[in-house]
Formats: structure tokens, sequence, C-alpha cells
């Protein structure tokens, strides 16, 4: 009976299905992710085991820049153009060695953490990567 169940997985799994799953808490646009939602969202703080910070489906982002950061470079930051031209940063930590799959002009689907940034006394909004896949 094990062996059946593990033939027929093999019949049907392939490399696109992802290793982890996760539940986003809502679609959103990049053109929607403000500094105004950024307000909304820290109500909701703080976040912790019974509060998860909240994950949101992003369900069309164009990479406009991507490189590599950290040390090591182990992390990526990726510049993301919404519909309307607008840039947004991207932080994915742990994703340096996947820089190929952030091309410029590549299209993804996201799930994101939105967070508050705040460099050179200047307050921006960042999302986080949570997971992603290229359209």
């Amino acid at each position: 009976m094990r062996e059946a169940f593990w033939e027929a997985g093999d019949e049907w799994w392939d490399e696109d299905v992802p290793d982890a799953h996760y539940l986003a808490d809502a679609p959103i646009n990049l053109e929607d992710i403000t500094i105004d939602f950024l307000d909304l969202l820290e109500k909701l703080e703080p976040y912790g085991q019974q509060n998860p910070q909240p994950i949101f489906y992003v369900p069309y982002a164009k990479v406009w820049y991507a490189e590599t950061m950290g040390a090591d470079n182990s992390h990526l930051r990726v510049k993301l153009e919404d519909r309307n031209g607008r840039i947004h940063t991207l932080i994915a930590f742990g994703h340096g060695h996947e820089l190929g799959e952030w091309e410029k002009d590549s299209e993804h689907r996201l799930l994101v953490t939105v967070e508050e940034n705040i460099w050179n006394l200047q307050r921006r909004v960042q999302l986080r990567l949570v997971d992603h896949r290229q359209i």
C-alpha cells in the first residue's frame, strides 16, 4: 500500500509544486500598498503567536531591478514596478541564490508582509517576501 502511494505521488508531483504552503490573509495590488495602508496595518499590532502578521497575495509584480545584499550576498533587494509605474522595495532574506529568477521585466506572483522602513529620517513601505512564483 505504501509503495503504491509513493508511486502515484511520483506520477503527479513535479518541480513546480512548492515545498511549503502558506495561506494569504487577503489579496492586494502593489499600487494599494501605501503609507496610509501601512498606518492601518499598524493598528493590528503587536504581532505575535496569537496575532500573526498578515500575509498578502500580490497577483502581479514586475521586476524593475534586483540585487543581492548582505556580507555573503545571501539576501535580495528587489525593486518592483506596479501598473502605475511606481516603485516598491521587496526584501527577500535568504533568497540571494535566486537572483537569476528576478531578471528585469520578469513578472511574479508574491506572498508578502508589509513593513515600515525608516532610513535617513524618511518613512517608507517595505515588502518582505514570504514566497513567490514567476508568471
